[in-house]
Order: C-alpha cells, then structure tokens, then sequence
C-alpha cells in the first residue's frame, strides 16, 4: 500500500511539474508551430533539476516547513518553465 501511494505522489508531482510546459506546447503544435514539442526535451529533465536542485538548497539552508517549499518550488519551478516555452516560442516566431 505504502509503494501504491509513493507511485501516485510520485505521478502527481511530475503531473504538476509537466503539465502546464506540456499544454503550452500544445497549444502551439496546433498553431502550425511543428517544432513546438521539440523543446520539451530540454525543458522537462531541466524543470526536474531545477526542483531538486531547490529542494536541497532549501534543506541546506535550513529553511522550515520542508513540504510547503517543495510545493511552492513545484509549482514555481512549473510557471517558470511555461513562461519561458511560450517566450521562446512566441518570440521564434517573430523574429523569423
């Protein structure tokens, strides 16, 4: 039961993680944008490094309330990286 759970945070967590660069790069691909997905390669293990990397400088620093930045950090790192696809994106296709 205790692995049954990990698996289902564990799938949360990465749908939370993924889920709003995956939309934003979809939503592209359906603007003729082929390419769109291509940067998902990049972006998905790099948000991953990001929230661990954050995670433990968090622990390192001796921040309280270890659960609550790890959300806050998911969710930052989740924006962030949405931001940043569109802003590529959309400025690719200007600047061509």
């Amino acid at each position: 039961m205790k692995i049954l759970i990990a698996l289902v945070l564990v799938a949360v967590f990465l749908g939370v993680l993924w889920a709003p660069v995956w939309l934003v790069a979809r939503k592209f691909r359906m603007g003729s944008d082929a390419l769109a997905l291509r940067s998902l390669r990049f972006i998905l293990p790099g948000q991953l490094i990001a929230v661990v990397v954050l995670a433990f400088l968090a622990d390192a620093i001796g921040l309280r309330n270890p659960a609550g930045l790890v959300v806050a950090i998911v969710f930052g790192v989740s924006f962030v990286g949405a931001g940043i696809l569109f802003l590529y994106r959309a400025l690719g296709a200007f600047c061509r």
